[in-house]
């Protein structure tokens, strides 16, 4: 049964993985550095885990559009992605976050997933 992809929508035959709503957006995250330079204001202090708008005065829209990228992209639930998309958005973990979450490997058997 084909299944198809819950980012790009096409076809795959790939098993369901747990992911966010939405992948890592190029152009968000280009704006993101942007609105920072222009700004200047260190990109940790407006994006990320250490992120802290109190002390910002960020405005209206730039506010607005980070809370949804950030609701979308930290929603995790099971879904099928495809290969491509999968291989796309660890590019771009790396090329904007340049972090390995885990600093131990880790193994699963692939038929836990199904």
């Amino acid at each position: 049964m084909s299944k198809t992809c819950a980012w790009c929508h096409k076809p795959t035959e790939i098993f369901d993985v747990f992911a966010p709503d939405i992948p890592i957006l190029d152009w968000m995250e280009e704006k993101i550095i942007d609105y920072c330079k222009k700004n200047n204001i260190n990109k940790e202090l407006l994006w990320g885990d250490k992120s802290n708008w109190e002390n910002l005065e960020l405005d209206e829209e730039i506010e607005a559009e980070l809370l949804v990228y950030d609701e979308l992209i930290e929603t995790i639930s099971r879904k099928t992605i495809c290969e491509e998309c999968l291989k796309e958005d660890d590019k771009l973990w790396r090329k904007y976050y340049n972090v390995d979450d885990f600093d131990e490997e880790f193994e699963f058997d692939i038929n836990d997933l199904n």
